[in-house]
């Protein structure tokens, strides 16, 4: 188990890290290469991207509960979505 508590990396390459159960509370990551990283049973509750590239990203069974994007919330967004694929 490793807790990375209130850590912060700037410039680092993470390419192909993988995050399994680890704590990055508070913890601020900049500028930084994390193609194909993976990340599994992580809360990111709180966390806040800007300016970063999800291209060909994947989320998989993740509670969606008060996120946004641009603010607007994903699950309306889900919910939209599912509703012009049903009909």
């Amino acid at each position: 188990n490793l807790a990375m508590k209130h850590a912060s990396y700037q410039a680092a390459d993470l390419h192909g890290a993988v995050f399994t159960d680890v704590n990055l509370y508070g913890s601020k990551i900049k500028h930084s290469g994390m193609q194909e990283a993976s990340f599994s049973n992580m809360n990111l509750s709180g966390a806040s991207y800007q300016n970063c590239s999800l291209e060909s990203a994947q989320f998989n069974n993740c509670d969606w509960e008060g996120a946004t994007i641009d603010g607007i919330p994903v699950k309306d967004m889900i919910s939209a979505y599912m509703e012009v694929q049903n009909s």
